[in-house]
């Protein structure tokens, strides 16, 4: 029998699995805000989309270029939260990738190690879970306030701002379920008679009734 809190690890760790990709993508997809510009008199737009690491342009050739670059060499808020954002999800990432070698190495160690580790899991999740927060209201926040970068109000939030508050709603839930189990874990519990244990109370037994 397999113990409950051997499933429980087993369910985390598949949810952050999950929140590690999404993270990864957000990271790499250039589409954190987007935006669409009707060309007058014509029906065609022009699209034009701002990632952490490309700015890309569907009238530009090559349709993707380094973003923030020369542009940003004058600072100014959005280039500053733009490159605190990234760092802020690549610390993320590292929080990420700590937690599931940690879960790696509770599932392949003793049941003591895992009764015990959920405090140090939970914190490490908070922690990760306000960065990749931070993250997405600091984005939103420059969508709400900066009139340079984004002074059309055809921007919105895109796919990869998405996929954060996914991966941010998966820690969250995680946060939660481990917390909630850790405070009812019964050291111990729901655990089988080592065999050393089961032969001792076989040859009690045996003794018991040669009396």
């Amino acid at each position: 029998m397999v113990e409950k809190l051997m499933t429980v690890y087993l369910t985390a760790f598949a949810a952050l699995v999950i929140s590690t990709v999404f993270t990864t993508t957000s990271i790499f997809l250039p589409h954190w805000l987007t935006a669409r510009f009707p060309v007058a008199g014509s029906s065609q737009i022009i699209r034009l989309d701002y990632g952490l690491h490309q700015k890309c342009s569907s009238e530009t050739n090559p349709s993707c270029v380094p973003f923030p670059a020369e542009e940003c060499s004058h600072g100014g808020n959005f280039c500053g939260t733009w490159k605190t954002v990234t760092f802020g999800l690549y610390v993320s990432l590292l929080f990420l990738g700590v937690l599931l070698a940690s879960y790696i190495a509770l599932l392949a160690g003793s049941r003591a190690k895992r009764e015990t580790a959920w405090r140090p899991l939970a914190v490490l999740l908070a922690i990760d879970t306000a960065i990749q927060g931070a993250c997405l209201a600091a984005v939103f926040g420059l969508l709400q306030t900066d009139n340079h970068y984004l002074a059309s109000d055809n921007w919105r939030l895109g796919q990869s701002w998405i996929l954060i508050v996914v991966a941010f709603t998966i820690n969250l839930v995680v946060i939660v379920f481990t917390v909630v189990t850790g405070l009812h874990i019964r050291p111990g519990y729901d655990s089988l008679p080592t065999r050393p244990s089961m032969r001792r109370l076989s040859t009690s037994l045996s003794a018991s009734s040669h009396v």
